[in-house]
């Protein structure tokens, strides 16, 4: 009942079909993943599945082979995601963007201080103690709101906390940037005192 083929640009091994269902199959096969015949057994396969967990009988024999291991119970899947609490409240997601925010205000940061030197180091005397805030701000949420550091697909903010992450950096960056300014600023008063003198 099995027929042989050739397949194209297979020149050494010819295949064998499924007398079940008629798929082209490789020659050592043993199992049509188009039907689920056993080649060697002579007969389809079936599936135990357990389905205690929803009081259902103890054993069901399901002639398919991929059929889902339990019943799908949709007042499972729509009641899921009640047990699972956010724990960013509104006020808390308000201060998570004005923080990610603030640390997409670097870049600007960045170059106006380079294209317009006196207006940057005015603005970075600001922004060392504002940044340094923020940074304080940032590590307070991130170790108060589970939702901030770990989201999960039940998460109402996961966009909110993957930028919130990736803003640690930035405001890292513009700490140190304000300390350099103010550094800069420091050298260039001492400087002025001994030259003056």
């Amino acid at each position: 009942m099995s027929e042989t083929s050739q397949l194209p640009g297979d020149d050494s091994s010819a295949t064998t079909c499924c007398p079940a269902c008629g798929a082209a199959l490789p020659p050592a096969a043993v199992l049509c993943v188009g039907c689920g015949f056993h080649l060697q057994h002579g007969r389809h396969l079936a599936t135990v599945v357990d389905r205690g967990a929803l009081s259902a009988p103890k054993t069901a024999t399901d002639g398919n082979p991929y059929a889902s291991p339990a019943d799908l119970d949709r007042d499972t899947f729509s009641h899921a995601h009640e047990s699972y609490k956010t724990d960013l409240t509104e006020a808390g997601a308000s201060q998570a963007k004005a923080i990610v925010g603030d640390a997409n205000m670097l870049v600007w940061a960045v170059l106006m201080s380079l294209f317009c030197p006196v207006v940057g180091v005015f603005v970075w005397i600001l922004m060392l103690p504002w940044y340094a805030y923020r940074t304080w701000q940032w590590c307070q949420l991130d170790r108060a709101c589970t939702e901030l550091h770990e989201p999960n697909s039940f998460s109402p903010h996961g966009a909110l906390a993957g930028a919130f992450q990736d803003c640690k950096p930035r405001l890292w960056a513009g700490m140190a940037i304000g300390f350099v300014f103010w550094a800069i600023l420091a050298c260039g008063g001492v400087l002025s005192v001994f030259v003056e003198q």
